[in-house]
């Protein structure tokens, strides 16, 4: 089967949020637990980006992942937008309605 790959970004209420979801294989609940604890070693990237957004933005920051088997993964990440440069948050715009317009 054919998978597809969607990435996004936009803010809501403050927050920069990217979002990315596939309709992949998905991950085991088990096997997304061990990811997120940092059980397995050799996946460590899940949990290095969320032990670095908990060290750069503490609570206000946002990780979540959802997976179901058969069915695909989704990752929604969301940073705080204060001291994001005002750039940035064009580039991202840019971006997403680029990848949007080539759907």
């Amino acid at each position: 089967r054919k998978i597809k790959i969607d990435i996004s970004a936009y803010l809501k209420l403050n927050m920069l949020y990217f979002v990315v979801s596939d309709t992949g294989r998905g991950i085991p609940k088990d096997k997304l637990k061990d990811l997120l604890q940092g059980c397995d070693k050799n996946s460590i990237g899940i949990k290095n980006v969320f032990e670095r957004l908990k060290n750069l933005y503490g609570l206000k920051a946002v990780f979540k992942v959802k997976s179901v088997p058969g069915k695909g993964t989704r990752v929604v990440i969301a940073i705080p937008i204060e001291g994001v440069k005002d750039w940035l948050l064009e580039q991202l715009s840019l971006t997403t309605k680029n990848l949007q317009e080539k759907r």
